[in-house]
């Protein structure tokens, strides 16, 4: 670390990393005002990320603030994210201890305020987190299609019927959408703190194209899928459920990783496979409404299971011996992010 210089750079450093709140994109914010907190730790030291961490809630209060009373309370728990995020991430860097327990550590902090925020805002509202989150969205839905079925001259029964089905199966399946939707935040910040840091004594090794999903996960996968098809407790189906969505989405970036293995062959930037991986999102959902059994989610579910007890991305490899697959397993890793 350099000697530690407190100056006006911290507050600049920290008004840019929020400048997104002034769009209404409160998640970029937060990762860029972690990553900040941390480099500052990792770049300064301990003295200088403090500031920083003052500075983030502060600021984040103060912009938030002009949204009224209830804009400073959101902003306060952007700024407690930020801090919690990035000393998770400082944490793990510091001890050593691995990319996927800064991971998990990085998602639980963000997690927790989240979990906190929801809480209080759902009871100011006097309603319950579920409907707090799902009935206003559901609520327009409701209201399109019945317009729509108006306009064709159909009846709303069945409209009703299915969005009867859409409101349980949303309601059931929150908490899951919570752990995975901070899961996936933990991931993005614990990255953007370890790329800078790939060349130094600090490095963390990791590379997306090497997530391979455990083989336990898969099995739990299929127990639960079980288990919520042919229970009739609802508690025991609730619980399942979420199960289910969980490890699908550990399967599902499992998968993804796969395809970004083999991506990487042949397009070296990080920015353009994104894009790539975007575009074939949106294909995806556009063939959803021929067919909601084959799009890319289930694609990638499926690859990211069977990779599990199958090492494909060694499969084109196997003309040339393992240890040429091995050479660019490595290359690879050593190319991450670039």
């Amino acid at each position: 670390m350099n000697e530690e210089r407190v100056n006006f750079g911290i507050v600049m450093r920290t008004a840019f990393s929020l400048i997104p709140l002034l769009f209404g994109l409160p998640t970029p914010a937060m990762v860029l005002c972690a990553y900040n907190i941390s480099m500052s730790y990792m770049v300064c030291g301990p003295i200088t990320a403090v500031a920083s961490s003052l500075c983030t809630v502060c600021l984040s209060m103060v912009l938030c603030g002009f949204f009224g009373a209830a804009g400073q309370l959101q902003g306060l728990y952007i700024g407690l994210q930020a801090v919690l995020c990035a000393a998770a991430c400082i944490y793990a860097v510091r001890k050593k201890s691995g990319f996927y327990t800064g991971m998990r550590l990085a998602a639980a902090a963000y997690l927790l305020p989240s979990c906190a925020d929801l809480y209080f805002s759902a009871k100011k509202a006097g309603e319950s987190i579920a409907d707090f989150l799902t009935k206003q969205p559901l609520e327009l839905m409701k209201s399109q299609l019945h317009a729509l079925c108006a306009q064709v001259g159909t009846g709303t029964e069945s409209v009703d019927a299915l969005l009867s089905v859409i409101t349980k199966f949303t309601v059931m399946i929150i908490p899951s959408v919570l752990i995975i939707s901070s899961t996936v935040i933990g991931y993005i910040v614990m990255w953007c703190v370890c790329a800078p840091l790939r060349k130094t004594p600090m490095r963390v090794p990791h590379s997306f194209a090497m997530i391979r999903t455990p083989k336990t996960v898969v099995l739990l996968l299929a127990a639960a899928l079980g288990a919520a098809a042919l229970s009739d407790n609802s508690t025991v189906t609730y619980a399942a459920v979420n199960v289910a969505m969980i490890f699908s989405a550990v399967c599902f970036f499992g998968g993804m990783s796969i395809a970004d293995y083999y991506m990487r062959r042949v397009i070296h930037s990080t920015v353009l496979r994104v894009i790539i991986h975007f575009i074939i999102y949106i294909l995806s959902a556009a063939l959803s409404g021929v067919t909601l059994y084959v799009n890319i989610f289930t694609v990638y579910i499926l690859l990211g299971a069977v990779g599990a007890f199958v090492n494909l991305r060694r499969l084109p490899d196997n003309l040339y011996g393992e240890d040429a697959a091995s050479e660019e397993e490595s290359a690879l890793n050593e190319r991450e992010g670039q």
